[in-house]
C-alpha cells in the first residue's frame, strides 16, 4: 500500500512540474493514466478495512488517559474507510459519477476530524514521553554527582545506570517514531483539507490549491509509513 502511494504522488508531483504543451501529452496522458489507476487499486486494496477502526474503539479502555481523543481518532479514520468503499463503487462506474463529490466531502470531514484528534492525541504523548525522558536524565545526573561526591568510581554503578540509559533510549526511539507519525498525519490532513474544499481550492490561489504542495504532501505521508513499516524499524 505504501508504495502504491509514493508512487501515485511522485506521479502526481510529475505532473504538477511537467509543463503542459503538445511536445509532452503523450507523457502526461501516461502519468495522468497511471495516477488515476492507482488511486482506484488504493480504494479497492482498502474494502473493509473500517472494521480495524470499530474494533480499535472496541478495545478503547475507560478512562484511561486520552481515551476519548482514540475514540474520536477512529471514528474519523473509520468513516473515511467506510465512505471510500463507495467512491470507489463510483471510479468502477457501479454508482453514478454524481455521487463523486459528496461522498469526497464525506469521507474527507471523517478524515480530517481523525487527523485532528490524532495530532492532539500524538502531542499529548510526545510531551509525557519528553517529561519522562527529562526526569531520568536528572536522575542519572544525580546519581553521578551523588558517587562523584563520595570518591565512587563513576563505573561502580551496580547496572542501575545502565537501567536508565537504555529506558531513555528506548523513550527517544518512541519519540522518534511518534514524531514521524506526527508528522504524517499533518501532511494526509492537509490532503484530507483540501479534499474537503473541493472545487472551491482548485480556482483559488490559496496554498491549498497548489498541485506540488499536495503531491509533496503525499509523498511525506507515504515515505514516512513505508518507513515505519519497514522490517527491523521498532
Amino acid at each position: 500500500m505504501q508504495t502504491l502511494k509514493i508512487i501515485r504522488y511522485a506521479a502526481k508531483l510529475a505532473l504538477a512540474t511537467t509543463a503542459s504543451d503538445p511536445s509532452t501529452k503523450v507523457v502526461r496522458d501516461g502519468l495522468s493514466s497511471l495516477e488515476s489507476s492507482l488511486g482506484t487499486s488504493r480504494k479497492a486494496y482498502r474494502l473493509g478495512k473500517f472494521l480495524q477502526n470499530v474494533n480499535a474503539v472496541r478495545k478503547v479502555h475507560y478512562p484511561a488517559p486520552f481515551s476519548s481523543l482514540e475514540v474520536i481518532a477512529n471514528v474519523g479514520d473509520g468513516v473515511y474507510y467506510f465512505v471510500e468503499q463507495f467512491q470507489w463503487l463510483v471510479k468502477a462506474g457501479v454508482l453514478p459519477l454524481k455521487l463523486g463529490p459528496r461522498l469526497t466531502k464525506i469521507s474527507a470531514g471523517g478524515e480530517l476530524l481523525g487527523y485532528v484528534a490524532s495530532i492532539t492525541l500524538t502531542l499529548l504523548r510526545l510531551h509525557n514521553l519528553l517529561e519522562r525522558e527529562v526526569a531520568l536524565l536528572a536522575e542519572l545526573k544525580r546519581r553521578r554527582r551523588a558517587r562523584a561526591v563520595a570518591g565512587e568510581k563513576l563505573e561502580a554503578n551496580d547496572g542501575k545506570d545502565d537501567i536508565l540509559i537504555a529506558e531513555i533510549r528506548q523513550l527517544r526511539t518512541r519519540r522518534l517514531l511518534r514524531t514521524l507519525g506526527l508528522a504524517q498525519d499533518i501532511a494526509d490532513a492537509f490532503l484530507a483539507l483540501s479534499d474537503l474544499r473541493g472545487a472551491a481550492s482548485a480556482t483559488s490561489n490559496s496554498f491549498l490549491s497548489s498541485k506540488s504542495l499536495l503531491a509533496i504532501a503525499g509523498l511525506v505521508s507515504g515515505c514516512i509509513s513505508a518507513y515505519k513499516n519497514w522490517p527491523g524499524v521498532a
